[in-house]
This record gives C-alpha cells, structure tokens and sequence, in this order.
C-alpha cells in the first residue's frame, strides 16, 4: 500500500502531536545515554598521568558493580583497565588489538582499588600497555593491550 502524503504533510501531522524532528529526537537520545553511564569508568579517577607513559588511576567499589554472586565482574575491572588505558595513550576505545586479563582475586563491594598503567613497549604504530590493579599491595587483576596508533601515525620506538 502506497500513501500519497506529502513530506511538508507528514511534518504538520508530527508537529501537531509533537513528535520532535529526527534530528531532534537523535539530539535527546544522545543526551539520555551520556547521562546514564554504563560501566565502570565514570566512577574511576585518575591521579597522576604522564601522557604516552604511564598512568595511575583510583576507584572504590560499590554495591551497584557487584554481580549476582556479589563480585565486582571482570568487565568491569577491564573496561577501568581498557580507560586508563585510552587516557595514558590519548586514543579512544577501538584501538585495542588485543587485550589479555587475568582476574586474581575476587573483589566486593567498598575496597578501594588503585590501577597503574605503564606503556611497556613501542613498535611501529602499535604501542603495548599493561595495567595492574591492585588492593593494598596485593594484585587482583592485570590486563595487557596491543593498541594501534590512529591515522597512521608514527611514534619513536623505546
């Protein structure tokens, strides 16, 4: 079935029910997501950071980033992990070749936990970075990440 209804039409009708434009509607959507945040790195903050080097970065669990078992999951400590990585090489999250995690000890709710990010080596355009995080002195998790430079961008080799 095939509608024989202008374009000039179809925007009175939603101006008239007050259905915002697309570009509108996209705007909101938008705005709902960046307002709700969806994992772990919001609540992270960083210390110290020395940009394509090294990174230290801090956060305290909740009872909101526990699972069902009553554990923070290791998502969660990867994408603080993933973050503070991003922020160390100033490049955004797509960038992760590859990213290898080992989940040492179980962590609850209410520890302080404290991640340091350290870039290991450089070669070409990809650069290695391995993030520790640890609980007092004890490491709870580690993640290493192959991240490629974006653009093509050359960078010195270490």
């Amino acid at each position: 079935v095939k509608l024989a209804v202008s374009v000039a039409t179809i925007r009175l009708d939603r101006q008239q029910l007050g259905i915002p434009q697309l570009r509108d509607r996209m705007e909101q959507a938008v705005q709902k997501v960046a307002e709700f945040p969806s994992d772990l790195r919001s609540d992270v903050k960083i210390l110290d950071i020395t940009p394509g080097e090294k990174g230290i970065a801090m956060v305290t669990t909740t009872d909101e980033m526990l699972n069902f078992s009553g554990f923070v999951p290791a998502e969660r400590l990867y994408g603080m992990a993933a973050g503070l990585a991003e922020a160390v090489l100033e490049q955004p999250a797509g960038a992760a070749q590859v990213g290898n995690i080992k989940y040492k000890e179980p962590i609850g709710a209410g520890v302080q936990l404290i991640a340091k990010a350290k870039v290991v080596r450089m070669r070409g355009q990809r650069k290695y970075v391995w993030v520790f995080v640890m609980r007092n002195e004890t490491e709870v998790f580690r993640a290493k990440f192959i991240m490629d430079m974006p653009y093509g961008r050359e960078i010195d080799k270490k």
